[in-house]
């Protein structure tokens, strides 16, 4: 909801390590997503791509010049030891990749595989 509200483009569901596997609710999800259209008079809505594992969509990467950024809780040595804000990462018309995880917030080795291809702990 608040994705679409915001003017997300695209909405890609992942499974991660400590998700609740469950059906997938394309169905609900859609119907939200018009919903929140309607409510924040967007123009267009996102593209709600099919569920997949987390690690397929980090392997797949972003797009080229785009800011990649893994929201997370956890408390990491290394270049997650110190995250920055999200609003300091994000740039005004600079494409963004933003992963914003499960309840139970993402893995270690999650974060991590994100880091490792560029992106940043936020």
């Amino acid at each position: 909801e608040k994705a679409t509200e915001l003017g997300v483009s695209v909405i890609q569901p992942v499974w991660t390590e400590r998700s609740e596997r469950r059906q997938p609710k394309e169905d609900r999800w859609s119907r939200v997503m018009v919903a929140a259209l309607k409510q924040s008079q967007q123009l267009w809505l996102p593209e709600l791509r099919p569920s997949r594992s987390f690690k397929d969509v980090v392997v797949e990467g972003w797009p080229p010049g785009s800011i990649a950024a893994v929201a997370h809780c956890l408390t990491l040595d290394g270049p997650s030891g110190s995250k920055p804000h999200l609003q300091n990462v994000l740039k005004p018309g600079v494409a963004s990749w933003v992963a914003i995880g499960p309840e139970g917030d993402f893995s270690p080795a999650e974060v991590m595989s994100v880091e490792e291809e560029g992106g940043l702990g936020v």
